[in-house]
């Protein structure tokens, strides 16, 4: 691959990278990176560049690198501890379906929830759908011997493992930032400097921090996905009170968004015939609207909090 980085032995090295973004006291400090002054009273060229130099640290959580199978690590991994034991292991030249590999045996694994047949689970018999009618961010979806194939390559896992649908499982992930409190400054405190926070949550099933998504219900609009699940994961309390203001801060939080990415999710959940795919909007609120959001975890959600935008990756902490 280049570069002086020495791989672990036996380990991957292609699983030994994380490129999202993490809190700034998880790594050690760096050069602060050059940020626009100023915020509330900007113009509105100021405020774009705000949101573009955020959008810009988000983004590598998500696309695709010149290196095109470099975010193609989770799906190979047994993160998930439902996945232990249901994976064989796929170097990362082995990834892509053009190159041959006559003795690739996967594991067929679809949990037991998923073959319960829950309303929200395909057929398991992936034979009767017709996969022309349904869409891809990644293009048409290639079947084989009745399958449809995972656009990035092999997972060491064939079924549907945790996932409901054969092929894509849309979700939607709303990105919310705000410029961090008692500011200005940068990471490193410099005073002038603005540092832009987003809200994580982090999973009860693995314990990562993550952004507030899920998953697209039937017939349900991507807007109303990203308000729900926002809700659900990162602004749930007790009070009736407490949630009434809270809801009434999201109506103003959820009123505009800009779409800044669709298309596939490395997520530990993959497999050769199921994968995640996301709808991925940036929501930017001003300092008054920040207070009042008050962050809550629920649902699949242990704990949710402001996480700094710094370019590092996500901590486990």
């Amino acid at each position: 691959r280049g570069g002086s980085r020495e791989a672990r032995p036996g380990v991957d090295p292609w699983l030994q990278e994380s490129r999202c973004p993490r809190p700034r006291d998880a790594h050690p400090a760096r050069k602060p990176r050059s940020r626009t002054q100023g915020f509330m009273g900007a113009t509105v060229s100021q405020l774009a560049i705000i949101l573009q130099e955020a959008i810009i640290l988000l983004l590598p959580c998500f696309r695709r690198s010149s290196k095109q199978r470099r975010i193609h690590w989770r799906a190979r991994s047994e993160l998930n501890n439902d996945y232990r034991g249901q994976r064989v292991h796929v170097p990362f030249w082995r990834v892509p379906w053009e190159n041959d590999w006559p003795d690739y045996d996967p594991v067929d694994f679809t949990h037991p929830v998923v073959k319960k047949q829950p309303v929200w689970a395909d057929p398991a018999d992936p034979r009767v759908i017709d996969f022309s009618t349904r869409a891809s961010f990644e293009g048409p979806i290639k079947v084989v011997n009745g399958r449809p194939l995972n656009p990035l390559g092999r997972t060491g896992t064939k079924g549907r493992g945790l996932l409901g649908k054969w092929g894509p499982n849309n979700a939607a992930d709303p990105i919310v930032l705000r410029r961090k409190p008692g500011g200005p400054w940068d990471a490193r405190g410099v005073p002038g400097n603005v540092v832009m926070q987003m809200v994580a949550i982090q999973r009860k099933d693995s314990g990562q921090w993550a952004i507030p998504g899920g998953m697209v219900d039937a017939g349900e609009h991507v807007s109303q996905t990203l308000r729900r699940e926002f809700t659900e994961e990162a602004a749930t309390l007790p009070s009736p009170a407490e949630q009434r203001q809270v809801e009434q801060a999201l109506d103003e939080v959820f009123k505009n968004g800009h779409l800044v990415y669709e298309g596939y999710v490395d997520d530990p959940r993959n497999t050769d015939n199921a994968w995640m795919e996301t709808s991925v909007h940036v929501f930017l609120i001003d300092d008054a609207l920040g207070e009042k959001l008050v962050l809550r975890g629920g649902s699949d959600a242990a704990l949710a909090r402001w996480l700094d935008v710094d370019g590092g990756p996500l901590s486990g902490r």
